[in-house]
């Protein structure tokens, strides 16, 4: 597992831990979907749905990228920033909600399936699972003898947590609404995910 902050060293370029968790995250969820798609009615749609989702990766990408840029343009003054630079505060939601906004028109302007949601739901889903299973949380101290060490001190794995307790609601998400009807799904994948992170802020930093 990573540490969010790490970054490794490719020739002149440095590259975050988190970005390359992102990538990793964002080919789960292209294999997942693309698998979905082979088994529904929406297989001479499949290649458009995943070239679009390909198309907002990307975008997902350029705009975590330039998000520092954005707020200080005197960065640009020397353009080797542009390899040292990426990301910061409030960067995967400025990126995300871009990239989502972008989705979700060109959806509706092709004018998809409703079908789509939970297989969409459902790579997300899948996607969260791998982020959690390679970026470390530590959260509060723990008394026990297990979790993220620190110095010889112990604490809690909160992504550890998330990632076991998504993986197991997914499993049983995937079983109750195995012959129900579009969206249920969806609804119950988004419920899960509030309520698991509801459970774990107890154990977080705060």
């Amino acid at each position: 597992m990573f540490d969010p902050l790490d970054t490794i060293k490719l020739g002149p370029a440095q590259l975050s831990l988190t970005m390359i968790s992102y990538i990793i995250c964002a080919a789960v969820f292209y294999g997942i979907l693309s698998y979905l798609l082979k088994q529904t009615d929406l297989k001479g749609e499949r290649e458009n749905i995943l070239n679009l989702v390909t198309t907002t990766f990307v975008i997902f990408l350029v705009v975590y990228k330039l998000w520092p840029f954005i707020f200080s343009p005197s960065l640009l003054l020397d353009l080797r920033n542009l390899i040292y630079y990426a990301g910061g505060p409030g960067a995967f939601v400025g990126a995300g909600t871009i990239s989502l906004g972008f989705f979700i028109v060109s959806w509706i302007r092709q004018r998809w399936k409703i079908q789509l949601i939970d297989q969409l739901s459902i790579s997300a889903f899948c996607s969260a699972i791998m982020y959690s299973v390679l970026l470390k949380e530590v959260g509060q101290r723990n008394h026990l003898d297990f979790g993220w060490k620190v110095e010889g001190v112990y604490f809690h794995p909160v992504n550890v947590y998330e990632a076991l307790l998504l993986l197991v609601f997914l499993f049983f998400t995937l079983q109750w609404t195995r012959t129900n009807g579009i969206g249920k799904s969806t609804i119950l994948l988004v419920i899960t995910f509030i309520l698991v992170k509801s459970l774990l802020v107890p154990f977080q930093i705060k």
